[in-house]
Protein backbone atom coordinates (compact mmCIF):
# COMPACT_ATOMS: atom_id res chain seq x y z
CA UNK A 1 0.00 0.00 0.00
CA UNK A 2 1.51 3.28 -1.63
CA UNK A 3 2.09 5.84 1.66
CA UNK A 4 -0.27 8.87 1.79
CA UNK A 5 0.16 11.96 0.02
CA UNK A 6 0.03 15.45 1.77
CA UNK A 7 -0.10 18.92 0.27
CA UNK A 8 0.28 21.94 2.83
CA UNK A 9 -1.43 24.65 2.21
CA UNK A 10 -0.18 27.75 4.07
CA UNK A 11 -2.34 30.35 5.63
CA UNK A 12 -2.24 33.93 4.25
CA UNK A 13 -3.23 37.24 5.67
CA UNK A 14 -4.17 39.05 2.42
CA UNK A 15 -5.15 42.16 3.75
CA UNK A 16 -7.68 42.75 1.08
CA UNK A 17 -11.44 42.35 0.94
CA UNK A 18 -12.56 38.82 1.64
CA UNK A 19 -14.05 38.93 -1.69
CA UNK A 20 -10.88 38.60 -3.40
CA UNK A 21 -8.65 36.33 -4.93
CA UNK A 22 -4.83 36.13 -3.71
CA UNK A 23 -2.05 38.72 -5.73
CA UNK A 24 0.58 37.62 -7.22
CA UNK A 25 3.27 38.43 -4.35
CA UNK A 26 0.81 36.00 -2.04
CA UNK A 27 0.70 32.99 -4.78
CA UNK A 28 4.48 33.05 -4.79
CA UNK A 29 4.38 32.11 -0.92
CA UNK A 30 2.27 28.49 -2.02
CA UNK A 31 4.17 25.31 -2.42
CA UNK A 32 3.95 24.09 -6.08
CA UNK A 33 2.54 20.84 -6.94
CA UNK A 34 3.70 19.71 -10.60
CA UNK A 35 4.13 15.99 -10.12
CA UNK A 36 1.04 14.37 -11.57
CA UNK A 37 0.77 11.00 -13.07
CA UNK A 38 -0.96 9.38 -16.43
CA UNK A 39 -1.87 5.61 -15.23
CA UNK A 40 -3.13 4.72 -18.70
CA UNK A 41 -1.88 5.95 -21.42
CA UNK A 42 1.56 7.26 -23.46
CA UNK A 43 0.28 10.10 -24.80
CA UNK A 44 2.04 13.48 -24.18
CA UNK A 45 0.56 15.64 -21.54
CA UNK A 46 0.70 19.16 -20.51
CA UNK A 47 2.56 20.34 -18.03
CA UNK A 48 0.50 21.00 -14.34
CA UNK A 49 0.66 23.47 -11.99
CA UNK A 50 -1.18 23.33 -8.58
CA UNK A 51 -0.83 25.77 -5.81
CA UNK A 52 -3.64 26.40 -2.59
CA UNK A 53 -3.78 29.23 0.22
CA UNK A 54 -6.36 29.56 2.54
CA UNK A 55 -7.17 32.76 4.83
CA UNK A 56 -9.63 32.74 8.06
CA UNK A 57 -12.53 32.63 5.04
CA UNK A 58 -11.33 30.72 2.43
CA UNK A 59 -9.76 27.96 0.43
CA UNK A 60 -8.06 29.35 -2.29
CA UNK A 61 -6.74 27.22 -5.54
CA UNK A 62 -4.45 27.95 -8.77
CA UNK A 63 -4.32 25.46 -11.55
CA UNK A 64 -1.98 26.73 -14.69
CA UNK A 65 -2.21 23.95 -17.79
CA UNK A 66 0.20 24.22 -20.30
CA UNK A 67 -1.93 23.88 -23.28
CA UNK A 68 -1.90 25.74 -26.20
CA UNK A 69 -4.93 23.84 -27.73
CA UNK A 70 -7.43 24.37 -25.56
CA UNK A 71 -10.92 22.59 -26.10
CA UNK A 72 -14.31 23.18 -25.28
CA UNK A 73 -17.67 21.59 -25.95
CA UNK A 74 -20.83 23.61 -26.87
CA UNK A 75 -23.42 20.84 -26.94
CA UNK A 76 -26.32 22.76 -25.36
CA UNK A 77 -26.32 20.10 -22.43
CA UNK A 78 -25.54 22.57 -19.55
CA UNK A 79 -22.64 21.96 -17.31
CA UNK A 80 -22.52 18.27 -18.67
CA UNK A 81 -20.27 19.90 -21.49
CA UNK A 82 -17.81 20.30 -19.04
CA UNK A 83 -17.37 16.61 -19.28
CA UNK A 84 -16.43 16.96 -22.56
CA UNK A 85 -14.29 19.44 -22.55
CA UNK A 86 -10.57 20.52 -21.24
CA UNK A 87 -10.98 20.49 -17.25
CA UNK A 88 -9.19 20.58 -14.21
CA UNK A 89 -10.62 18.61 -11.35
CA UNK A 90 -10.77 18.42 -7.51
CA UNK A 91 -12.79 15.88 -5.30
CA UNK A 92 -13.39 16.21 -2.06
CA UNK A 93 -14.39 13.30 0.56
CA UNK A 94 -15.88 13.74 4.48
CA UNK A 95 -14.37 9.88 4.65
CA UNK A 96 -11.95 7.65 4.55
CA UNK A 97 -14.01 5.54 2.33
CA UNK A 98 -15.76 7.74 0.28
CA UNK A 99 -19.08 7.19 1.59
CA UNK A 100 -19.87 10.86 0.98
CA UNK A 101 -17.32 13.20 -1.25
CA UNK A 102 -18.47 15.83 -3.42
CA UNK A 103 -16.72 16.97 -6.68
CA UNK A 104 -15.53 19.68 -8.56
CA UNK A 105 -14.92 19.93 -12.64
CA UNK A 106 -13.97 23.33 -13.81
CA UNK A 107 -13.29 23.74 -17.70
CA UNK A 108 -10.69 26.77 -18.86
CA UNK A 109 -14.24 29.14 -19.21
CA UNK A 110 -15.19 28.61 -15.61
CA UNK A 111 -18.02 26.57 -16.17
CA UNK A 112 -18.48 24.29 -13.01
CA UNK A 113 -19.57 20.99 -13.47
CA UNK A 114 -20.69 20.20 -9.00
CA UNK A 115 -22.17 16.82 -8.09
CA UNK A 116 -21.98 15.22 -4.58
CA UNK A 117 -21.24 11.23 -4.83
CA UNK A 118 -20.80 7.97 -2.80
CA UNK A 119 -18.85 4.60 -3.27
CA UNK A 120 -18.49 3.42 -6.01
CA UNK A 121 -19.43 5.87 -8.47
CA UNK A 122 -23.16 6.54 -7.55
CA UNK A 123 -23.69 10.25 -8.37
CA UNK A 124 -25.99 12.95 -8.24
CA UNK A 125 -25.97 15.47 -10.38
CA UNK A 126 -28.58 17.31 -9.34
CA UNK A 127 -26.65 18.54 -5.74
CA UNK A 128 -24.88 22.23 -6.25
CA UNK A 129 -22.31 23.43 -4.32
CA UNK A 130 -24.15 25.75 -1.88
CA UNK A 131 -25.08 28.94 -3.67
CA UNK A 132 -22.23 32.11 -2.62
CA UNK A 133 -20.01 29.42 -1.66
CA UNK A 134 -17.97 28.99 -4.69
CA UNK A 135 -16.34 31.35 -7.03
CA UNK A 136 -14.29 30.78 -10.31
CA UNK A 137 -11.89 33.10 -12.55
CA UNK A 138 -10.44 31.35 -15.85
CA UNK A 139 -8.18 32.94 -18.25
CA UNK A 140 -6.91 31.32 -21.41
CA UNK A 141 -3.30 32.37 -22.84
CA UNK A 142 -1.53 31.87 -25.77
CA UNK A 143 0.40 28.74 -24.44
CA UNK A 144 -1.57 27.95 -21.68
CA UNK A 145 -5.18 28.23 -19.30
CA UNK A 146 -5.32 29.03 -15.51
CA UNK A 147 -8.49 28.02 -13.62
CA UNK A 148 -8.47 30.23 -9.71
CA UNK A 149 -11.26 28.81 -7.19
CA UNK A 150 -12.10 30.37 -4.13
CA UNK A 151 -14.08 28.08 -1.35
CA UNK A 152 -15.58 29.41 2.07
CA UNK A 153 -14.78 27.35 5.03
CA UNK A 154 -18.20 27.90 5.82
CA UNK A 155 -19.19 25.57 3.09
CA UNK A 156 -16.48 23.31 3.87
CA UNK A 157 -17.33 22.32 7.10
CA UNK A 158 -21.04 22.62 6.29
CA UNK A 159 -20.39 19.74 4.13
CA UNK A 160 -17.86 18.02 6.76
CA UNK A 161 -14.48 18.36 4.79
CA UNK A 162 -12.61 19.39 7.23
CA UNK A 163 -11.45 17.98 9.92
CA UNK A 164 -7.90 18.53 12.39
CA UNK A 165 -7.04 21.05 9.64
CA UNK A 166 -7.19 18.55 6.97
CA UNK A 167 -9.03 18.06 3.96
CA UNK A 168 -8.82 14.61 2.18
CA UNK A 169 -8.66 15.64 -1.51
CA UNK A 170 -8.21 13.95 -5.28
CA UNK A 171 -6.49 16.22 -7.74
CA UNK A 172 -6.81 16.26 -11.10
CA UNK A 173 -6.83 16.76 -14.86
CA UNK A 174 -8.98 15.96 -17.49
CA UNK A 175 -7.03 16.71 -20.86
CA UNK A 176 -9.35 16.52 -24.03
CA UNK A 177 -7.48 15.51 -27.21
CA UNK A 178 -10.50 15.64 -29.23
CA UNK A 179 -13.88 16.84 -29.25
CA UNK A 180 -17.15 14.72 -29.97
CA UNK A 181 -17.86 14.74 -33.47
CA UNK A 182 -21.33 13.42 -35.09
CA UNK A 183 -19.50 9.92 -35.67
CA UNK A 184 -18.31 10.03 -31.88
CA UNK A 185 -20.50 9.90 -28.97
CA UNK A 186 -17.23 11.37 -26.24
CA UNK A 187 -14.68 13.51 -26.59
CA UNK A 188 -11.13 11.74 -26.10
CA UNK A 189 -9.17 12.34 -22.94
CA UNK A 190 -6.44 11.69 -21.39
CA UNK A 191 -6.58 11.05 -17.52
CA UNK A 192 -3.75 13.30 -15.07
CA UNK A 193 -3.60 12.51 -11.39
CA UNK A 194 -1.77 13.70 -8.11
CA UNK A 195 -1.89 10.45 -6.96
CA UNK A 196 -1.86 7.47 -8.87
CA UNK A 197 -4.96 4.85 -7.61
CA UNK A 198 -2.95 1.57 -9.07
CA UNK A 199 -6.23 0.76 -10.82
CA UNK A 200 -6.41 -0.89 -13.89
CA UNK A 201 -8.86 0.73 -15.68
CA UNK A 202 -9.35 4.86 -15.74
CA UNK A 203 -10.87 5.21 -12.53
CA UNK A 204 -10.95 8.49 -9.40
CA UNK A 205 -13.66 7.51 -7.68
CA UNK A 206 -11.66 5.45 -5.41
CA UNK A 207 -10.06 6.15 -2.10
CA UNK A 208 -6.64 5.12 -3.39
CA UNK A 209 -6.61 8.62 -5.69
CA UNK A 210 -6.84 10.85 -2.53
CA UNK A 211 -4.68 12.29 -0.42
CA UNK A 212 -4.30 15.09 2.35
CA UNK A 213 -4.67 18.77 2.14
CA UNK A 214 -3.04 20.13 5.63
CA UNK A 215 -4.14 23.86 6.79
CA UNK A 216 -0.59 25.11 8.03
Amino acid sequence: MQQTKVYSIRKINSGEPSTAFPNNNLWKSADKLHTFHQPWGQEKYPEILFKALHDDEYLYLKYVVQDANVLLYEGGNGKMDVTQSDRVEIFLSADPQLQTYYCLEIDPSARILDYSASYHRVFDYQWTWPDGHIFVTADIGSTDYQVDIRISKQSLNQLGLIHNNTLRAGIYLGHCVALPDEGKQNARLNWLTWIDPLVENPDFHVPSSFGILELT
